[in-house]
């Protein structure tokens, strides 16, 4: 089962906290960052990593794929690679249904 993410609604999230989501290392999401072409964290001038909600989410699957479902670094790489398409068009309609569930929960309490 995939790791819960709370509600991104910041900027960027540093390694520490993106690394407390998924509890792992710092240097766990360091490591998949190097590993992965997809993961591109900001770079501040002072060296600090930043990631964006949409990095966070990609962080989700990556720790699915390798943490849950046993994938190797090269397999899960290959998996996402292959299947951008088809994870980009899942994460819309979920975004969608999540903005309609909330529609709907707002309409249930003005009732």
């Amino acid at each position: 089962m995939a790791v819960q993410l709370p509600e991104l609604n910041k900027r960027y999230y540093t390694t520490g906290e993106v690394a407390k989501f998924f509890n792992v290392t710092s240097a766990t999401i360091r490591y998949w960052e190097s590993k992965f072409s997809l993961l591109q964290a900001h770079k501040f001038g002072n060296g600090e990593r930043r990631f964006r909600a949409d990095q966070v989410e990609l962080i989700q699957k990556i720790h699915l794929l390798v943490k849950q479902k046993g994938f190797t670094i090269k397999g899960a790489e290959a998996e996402l690679n292959e299947n951008k398409d088809w994870y980009r068009e899942k994460d819309k309609t979920l975004r969608k249904l999540k903005e309609i569930r909330a529609n709907l929960e707002g309409l249930r309490v003005q009732i």
